[in-house]
């Protein structure tokens, strides 16, 4: 008998974390007995849940009111909070912002260690401890070290709850600690990999693995396609929020005259109302653009469109990333790619497409899509079939996810 206990932020309500996991379950599912999923994310009756294998168990954290004085008081007798505000102090990272994480993420971290110690005494097989995100729950599973040792805890680790630089903070509480106590960190990009052995690794490196993610894909693939029509369709799909830049976007292609270009975005977000409203009054006049928002879509309607709408490049122009799952379903299509140099994105674009600077503008956006468009069709070919090789070389769901839980179940104490 052998279970794990799984970690997620969303995952199964039909949101966030939820689009990378779903691929990953049954995998995993097959090689243990019992799967704990204990999901932090708020659920209500109304919200929706995707089906799990029949040998996972959902469990829900309860938000109980704690008075934050016991919390406190618990914090300030701990030493590791002591040894992290040194590290602020001695880096001068220490701000009132700084601080204030440095708090929340402790405090955060022993309210779910109290419900992660509750079901590994609810099930004593658990034999690995396994979470999505390098955050406060991974410091929650070890700050029960001491008493579970004997347990493995693993993560894997993405952008956010990755890279320093990704807010004005500058700051990624608690890594050095949890980096002792850790069993293994699997990481979704050689880039990732890489800041983090130059940041926060320790000796041991065998500890430190590269796991990417991938994309499940079982409609066909043409080699080449043709076009009734002079027309560029361009593809983007994002959040529509500040940090993806769309609005370079559409000022390129305010700034384009000679070429028809319909432009698709797939995508909600915070800055969507404010994005529309640029669009509308700097691309409706134009006569060689036009352009969609088709909003939200799942997974599955995304891969489903794509199996039946043409595209001649995706684009991206966001100022950070981790390894967009959106490129890899991109490239599962063939689509090439014009994207900024940033977090993993090298990684899949390069035969694939075009690769852009990390702070590049409207100019040189401007030129990449004009040297796509005017690109051979012989080119454009050779770009769709080496996209196509790479996701199914690197990024084929079914072949990464089989090894990662192969692994997952190596790692897991035997009981």
């Amino acid at each position: 008998m052998q279970s794990l206990l799984f970690i997620t932020h969303e995952y199964p309500i039909n949101r966030g974390d939820t689009s990378f996991i779903k691929n990953e379950i049954p995998y995993v599912s097959n090689k243990f007995d019992k799967i704990h999923i204990l999901c932090l994310g708020k659920y209500i009756n109304t919200d929706c849940l995707l089906n799990v294998p029949k040998n996972v168990l959902l469990h829900f954290l309860k938000y109980k009111k704690i008075k934050k004085i016991i919390l406190l008081f618990l914090l300030l007798f701990n030493h590791v909070f002591y040894n992290e505000l040194y590290f602020l102090f001695n880096k001068r990272k220490l701000t009132v912002k700084s601080l204030y994480l440095c708090i929340s993420f402790f405090t955060e971290a022993l309210l779910l260690r109290i419900s992660i110690k509750q079901l590994l005494n609810q099930d004593k097989y658990i034999g690995l401890i396994y979470t999505y995100w390098y955050s406060s729950e991974t410091m929650g599973a070890l700050l029960l070290k001491g008493r579970y040792a004997n347990i493995p805890c693993i993560t894997r680790t993405h952008r956010y709850d990755l890279y320093e630089f990704r807010d004005n903070q500058n700051y990624q509480p608690y890594k050095l600690w949890m980096d002792k106590k850790i069993s293994r960190i699997f990481f979704i990009s050689r880039h990732g990999y890489d800041y983090y052995i130059n940041t926060f690794a320790g000796d041991d490196l065998k500890k430190y693995s590269i796991a990417r993610l991938g994309i499940l894909n079982n409609y066909p693939f043409m080699k080449k396609y043709g076009k009734d029509v002079n027309i560029f369709y361009l593809l983007s799909c994002s959040y529509i929020v500040p940090v993806k830049r769309i609005h370079l976007i559409v000022k390129t292609l305010a700034e384009i005259n000679d070429y028809a270009i319909h432009w698709i975005h797939i995508g909600d977000g915070s800055e969507k109302k404010n994005i529309v409203s640029m669009a509308d009054s700097i691309l409706l006049n134009k006569e060689n653009i036009s352009f969609e928002f088709k909003g939200f879509m799942t997974n599955d309607q995304v891969m489903q469109f794509y199996s039946e709408q043409y595209f001649d490049c995706f684009i991206s122009t966001s100022e950070s990333e981790g390894l967009p799952v959106s490129m890899m379903e991109a490239i599962s299509f063939g689509i090439p790619i014009i994207a900024t140099n940033v977090g993993g994105v090298s990684e899949i674009v390069g035969e694939t497409g075009i690769l852009l600077g990390p702070n590049d503008e409207v100019p040189e956006i401007k030129k990449a899509l004009i040297d796509f468009f005017d690109f051979p069709d012989d080119k454009r070919n050779a770009m769709r079939q080496a996209a196509r090789l790479l996701w199914e070389s690197d990024f084929n769901a079914e072949i990464n996810h089989a090894r990662f839980s192969e692994e997952l179940s190596s790692m897991a104490k035997k009981t």
